[in-house]
């Protein structure tokens, strides 16, 4: 919605080494070219010294639009190089940030040498296919390929020689070719590896944590798509079989899940609606483990059940999601501190809607304060979930609280201003600093389309204010929500705003009262 107008100020090849010694010490004497390995200060593998690496380098040999590589060495050695870096510690450095890059996109506007590289559904190779399909390892099928390798080339700075022996001798060179991949030269190139003490160890390691990191999203995923869609379980693909039998683990850890979320009181109504086969089929682990079958008997009546029984997919998913915020070590906080959710009528009308579904939420559906709030309990997460679904189901309620949310804040803030003076003195001295939280939610967004959750999150913090420093206030607040959601719900949209902008109107000439 848009809120009226409320204006206030606030990255090979082989060099000759058949130079002698005289001719090479008139190179150095003069500043000139350094044959790359004379300038190499190893011996059996150590790595190049930066100093001699930068007389040699000369700039054409540095990747383009990167000077600010040959700057970092620069500013590096007037510092006396305490960390006696080399070259792939300075080029490391230099590109950090892609390893942080989610999409080529980011990577581009990071590093601007890299904005005419081509993304990977801009092109159709064998290489992003097998990518694709999950074939290759190390490689994220969920990632754009494009960025994947500008990650390992440039940001890792490994050669395209290493990408090829360890990827089944797979064509990098025509595939950077395709995504229009910058390359190194071959002497910036050959430093750079020569640079690294331990390249191949190092490529390893950087190859494991990458497998490591695309094994856990693949799980997250699953445990994600899984606890959403419950009923899934039982019409699963053949990949996600082969995913289950790959990981013994995660399928262990699932059961467990799934057997802990059907015990809780909330599934009793679904498990009443099951047949005698079922109720036994969910009460152990071998009969979960059949149910992923695809011919099983008991996964042809999980199917048969959720077909006729779709209100019960919302609630086992909210059970799921408890089983695994338990799973996951949580406890439940016992002593949170709480204020309305949602206006008092409305409050009372969801509290319905849940004991029509033979759920009680009453504890839980108010907005918790504490910092310790544990805000993802098991039984918070019922009351959010069972809330959202009644918002969706009646959209005129939602948009009646959201106004009511809102506006009724705006009365609260009228009334403390007109209270006698008695009364006024509970409310005045803190309003200046309640009116500082209303600009910072609403105030400061007048451009902008002001949403649900922002005056949510006013709400809240108006709330968290006043719990710790005025509890008069915070009552105040709430009647007067309680209040213009009376006046709001009988109204259609246009009335409303007229509403709101007389509101707002009161406000503005209000405001320069407070801070006077």
């Amino acid at each position: 919605m848009k809120i009226s107008p409320i204006n206030i100020n606030t990255y090979t090849k082989q060099i000759k080494t058949q130079e002698k010694e005289t001719t090479t010490n008139k190179y150095i004497s003069q500043n000139l070219y350094v044959p790359s390995l004379y300038s190499l200060s190893f011996c059996g593998g150590k790595s190049m010294d930066l100093k001699q690496t930068m007389l040699a380098l000369k700039d054409e040999d540095y990747p383009k639009n990167s000077g600010g590589i040959k700057a970092l060495i620069e500013k590096t050695l007037a510092e006396g190089n305490p960390e006696n870096k080399t070259l792939i510690d300075i080029h490391r450095e230099y590109y950090k940030e892609l390893k942080h890059c989610n999409t080529l996109d980011e990577a581009k506007k990071a590093y601007p040498e890299f904005k005419d590289v081509i993304a990977e559904n801009e092109c159709d190779t064998k290489f992003i296919k097998e990518v694709k399909n999950g074939s290759v390892r190390g490689f994220d099928r969920d990632k754009d390929v494009s960025l994947q390798l500008l990650q390992l080339y440039w940001g890792e700075g490994f050669s395209l020689d290493t990408l090829r022996k360890n990827y089944a001798d797979k064509d990098f060179l025509g595939t950077f070719r395709t995504l229009n991949i910058p390359r190194t030269t071959n002497q910036y190139g050959l430093y750079l590896k020569l640079s690294d003490k331990n390249y191949n160890a190092r490529y390893t390691q950087a190859i494991s944590e990458r497998i490591k990191d695309i094994e856990r999203k693949h799980i997250e995923a699953h445990r994600n798509y899984y606890t959403g869609n419950p009923e899934k379980l039982h019409e699963m693909t053949n990949e996600d079989r082969k995913f289950f039998k790959e990981h013994p683990k995660e399928k262990d850890i699932m059961s467990i899940v799934m057997l802990r979320a059907w015990k809780y009181p909330e599934a009793q109504i679904i498990r009443q609606s099951m047949s005698e086969t079922l109720l036994k089929a969910t009460s152990n682990k071998e009969a979960f483990e059949e149910s992923l079958e695809p011919l099983s008997p008991v996964n042809k009546a999980f199917k048969l059940f959720w077909l006729d029984n779709d209100w019960a997919k919302s609630i086992l998913s909210v059970c799921i999601r408890k089983s695994w915020y338990e799973q996951n070590g949580n406890k439940q906080d016992t002593n949170i501190k709480s204020v309305n959710y949602v206006p008092t009528q409305v409050r009372g009308k969801i509290i319905a809607y849940a004991n029509d579904k033979h759920l009680n939420i009453d504890k839980y559906i108010d907005i918790p304060l504490t910092d310790n709030e544990a805000p993802d309990s098991k039984d918070i997460f019922l009351a959010k979930e069972i809330g959202n679904e009644f918002f969706n189901k009646n959209p005129k309620e939602s948009t009646n609280v959201m106004y009511s949310r809102l506006y009724g804040i705006i009365n609260a803030f009228l009334n403390f201003s007109t209270a006698n003076i008695k009364t006024k003195g509970k409310f005045y001295s803190d309003l200046p600093e309640m009116i500082k939280i209303f600009e910072n939610n609403v105030i400061n967004k007048q451009d902008e389309e002001l949403k649900d959750s922002d005056i949510y999150t006013l709400y809240r913090d108006l709330m968290i204010y006043c719990a710790e420093n005025n509890q008069a206030a915070m009552l105040e607040i709430n009647k007067n929500i309680d209040r213009t959601y009376n006046i709001v719900s009988g109204m259609n949209q246009d009335e409303i705003m007229s509403y709101g902008e007389l509101l707002t109107k009161d406000l503005i000439d209000f405001l320069p009262d407070i801070y006077t």
